[in-house]
């Protein structure tokens, strides 16, 4: 909420070439609403003193002449279009809690079930059983990631500048590394319901918060900088961002791409080792 407040003899005071002083109230309790609404009555009023120099000068056939010339130039996004900004950033977060909610039931259904121990007796070893786990779901996480490329293309209009090759391949590295983070979260509760509320805990509120998706991590405290770095979105929110809005290739994100590969292998990793073919 804001009121301006005009002198009485606004009109009298620049008729007669004095400046008129006018007062804005702004209500500062919404601190980000406050500055937007301070910086629009800026521009209103640098606007306005312009006009009525320039009419000034106009009278006495003179011209106003600025001494610098700004002419903005936005690249990557120049129309400023949020949804270009917010769609692959979306992308990102749904698979990050979907991939695991996809897998963090699947031991645990093994154990609610009892059928546990038929796969305990078979000679399948555990690599072979996390695997047989990991492909169906990685089939239906990578059809998911089509239906979201589709929707933001042909739907929202969002352009993909980069490789939509490039797209998949990363995406796959990155479903792999989350679809065994749920299989590792459904090694160690071993029930449905602690399972997919862990998953849910791990993957919602820290892809929201935590990965620049909504608050740009540059702005946060450096202890929290540092624990976003443990976020796997953080990287592929970036990637996202670079194949759509600039079209760049691996040479401009070969590094998320590693912190990616090794939140892979050590999610794997740990769901192999936590998992043990015996009835405990």
């Amino acid at each position: 909420m804001m009121a301006l407040v005009i002198p009485y003899d606004f009109s009298r005071q620049l008729e007669a070439g004095k400046p008129s002083p006018v007062q804005l109230l702004v209500n500062g309790s919404d601190s980000n609403t406050a500055a937007i609404a301070l910086g629009y009555v800026s521009a209103v009023t640098q606007s306005y003193n312009r006009k009525m120099v320039e009419t000034e000068l106009a009278k006495s056939g003179r011209k106003l002449l600025l001494p610098v010339d700004l002419r903005p130039r936005v690249w990557f996004n120049p129309e400023l279009k949020s949804r270009n900004y917010i769609i692959p950033g979306l992308i990102a977060v749904i698979m990050m809690i979907i991939a695991a909610l996809l897998t963090s039931q699947t031991i645990a259904r093994e154990w609610e079930r009892g059928t546990m121990e038929q796969l305990i007796s078979t000679p399948v070893s555990v690599p072979e059983l996390i695997l047989g786990k990991l492909v169906p779901y990685f089939v239906i996480a990578l059809l998911d990631i089509s239906i979201a490329v589709a929707m933001g293309e042909f739907v929202f209009a969002v352009p993909l500048r980069g490789s939509i090759l490039l797209l998949f391949t990363i995406s796959s590295i990155f479903l792999i590394g989350v679809l065994g983070l749920g299989i590792l979260i459904s090694v160690v509760t071993k029930t449905q319901l602690l399972a997919s509320q862990l998953a849910l805990l791990a993957t919602f509120l820290p892809t929201f918060i935590l990965s620049g998706f909504i608050y740009p991590i540059a702005n946060m405290p450096v202890a929290i900088q540092l624990i976003t770095y443990l976020i796997p979105a953080r990287y592929f929110i970036s990637i996202l961002k670079s194949l759509y809005l600039k079209g760049g290739g691996i040479r401009f994100f070969w590094l998320d791409i590693i912190y990616l590969l090794l939140f892979m292998v050590l999610m794997i990793g740990l769901a192999n080792r936590k998992f043990t073919k015996r009835i405990a």
